[in-house]
């Protein structure tokens, strides 16, 4: 019993924690990033599967100061080599700042 409701609770949890990655990369703040660093943690070629860390410089539409943060995004290829270090894309994140999830399809306004 006390197995089975723990495992409900922390299930529960995850629901929410990805129902607030979801809702902020639709729905959150926007703004433009420059990719400070990128660092392929796991690649499989054979399905196109790449596992990135990314460092992103966001800088805020609505005029907020600009504030970094890192992000582990699961891409294809093409969108690897969007974010590229030196490039700009369009970006959503959280008012708090601490999720940064670039916009889908994937966009470089400056290489």
């Amino acid at each position: 019993m006390v197995l089975g409701l723990t495992f409900a609770v922390w299930k529960l949890v995850r629901f929410f924690q990805h129902l607030s990655s979801t809702l902020t990369a639709s729905f959150g703040a926007e703004g433009r990033a420059r990719i400070l660093k990128r660092s392929v943690v796991r690649e499989r070629k054979e399905k196109d599967e790449i596992f990135v860390v990314v460092l992103f410089e966001v800088t805020p539409d609505d005029g907020r100061p600009s504030f970094v943060d890192q992000e582990t995004l699961f891409v294809g290829q093409v969108a690897l080599d969007k974010l590229a270090p030196g490039n700009v894309v369009r970006v959503r994140f959280d008012r708090a700042g601490e999720h940064v999830f670039p916009t889908k399809p994937l966009t470089v306004l400056t290489p």
